[in-house]
């Protein structure tokens, strides 16, 4: 399963902020404090963010949730995102204010200033869950989501964290693929073979074919499946 977006850590560059494309993201304290990174951007922005963050709208947003300043002048971004989350939040809000931004990311990707978080492969995980979008059978070109880049201030760390996380993600979405496809599609047969290709990663994969089922005992299942073309299955992972 792969990801519809993989987020990638790097080191604080306050420098390129200004001329990053897309989403610009920035995760700020309820207080509205901002480091050194956001101050910069601010400046570009000729005082935007610090506007924003003096107003009656951010006041009233919860851990997790964001405000959005459409073409902010000075910055090459499409958009300027500011993320209201505590350094000391809980892990439900902080992969929530990963979700914040996930749920607007378009074809041009976005940027996302993180700077002082404790968690920011919590964030990343909230970003990768809700970014996810069945789209195999739209007709056209289907939009991708472009790449997105989490300025930490420990990169190597946060990509060492999120490793586990990323596995959980790629399950997830695997799950979410199978629960989306069509049943003209995703007959038994086919249900069973895509578990079967979970062997590769380790994974004890059985199948348990309708000779094994009668002699199981279960006949309440092989009854629903006599009124189906396919086959009843069972799969032991």
């Amino acid at each position: 399963m792969t990801l519809p977006v993989t987020p990638e850590f790097s080191p604080i560059a306050p420098e390129s902020l200004a001329a990053a494309e897309g989403r610009l993201v920035l995760i700020l304290p309820p207080d509205g404090r901002m480091g050194a990174a956001a101050r910069r951007v601010d400046r570009a922005a000729k005082g935007a963010v610090a506007r924003a963050l003096s107003s009656k709208a951010w006041e009233k947003l919860k851990p997790g949730e964001a405000m959005d300043l459409a073409w902010p002048a000075g910055l090459a971004a499409e958009a300027l995102q500011l993320v209201q989350l505590p350094y000391r939040a809980s892990t439900e809000e902080t992969r929530k204010a990963g979700a914040a931004f996930g749920r607007a990311l378009g074809e041009a990707g976005a940027v996302v200033l993180a700077q002082g978080q404790r968690h920011p492969a919590e964030i990343a995980f909230g970003l990768t869950l809700r970014a996810y979008d069945f789209r195999r059978y739209l007709t056209g070109e289907a939009k991708q989501r472009g790449p997105v880049t989490i300025m930490v201030d420990a990169p190597e760390t946060a990509r060492t964290a999120f490793a586990s996380r990323r596995a959980v993600a790629e399950g997830v979405c695997f799950t979410r693929d199978l629960v989306n496809e069509p049943a003209n599609v995703l007959t038994t047969t086919e249900f069973a073979a895509r578990l079967v290709e979970m062997r590769s990663l380790g994974l004890k994969v059985e199948v348990l074919e309708e000779s094994d089922l009668e002699k199981l005992g279960m006949r309440a299942l092989l009854g629903v499946g006599q009124g189906s073309e396919s086959p009843s299955k069972v799969v032991v992972m």
